[in-house]
C-alpha cells in the first residue's frame, strides 16, 4: 500500500507543476488555427478541382 500512496503523491505534485496559458492566449491560437484550416480546405478544394478537370480533358470522361 506505501506504494500506491508514493505514486499518488507523486501524482499530485506532478499535477501542481501544470501551468496552464492565458485565456487570450488560447482564444489566438484558436484563431490562427480555424484560419489555417480554412484555407487550407479551400486549397485543397481547388486542387481537387484541377486534377478532377485535367483527368476530365485527358480520358474524355465525366467523373
Amino acid at each position: 500500500m506505501k506504494v500506491i500512496g508514493n505514486f499518488i503523491n507523486e501524482i499530485k505534485e506532478e499535477l501542481q507543476k501544470i501551468t496552464y496559458p492565458e485565456k487570450a492566449a488560447v482564444i489566438n491560437a484558436t484563431k490562427s488555427i480555424a484560419i489555417i484550416v480554412f484555407f487550407t480546405a479551400i486549397y485543397m478544394e481547388i486542387l481537387d478541382f484541377l486534377i478532377k478537370s485535367i483527368f476530365r480533358y485527358v480520358l474524355k470522361i465525366n467523373i
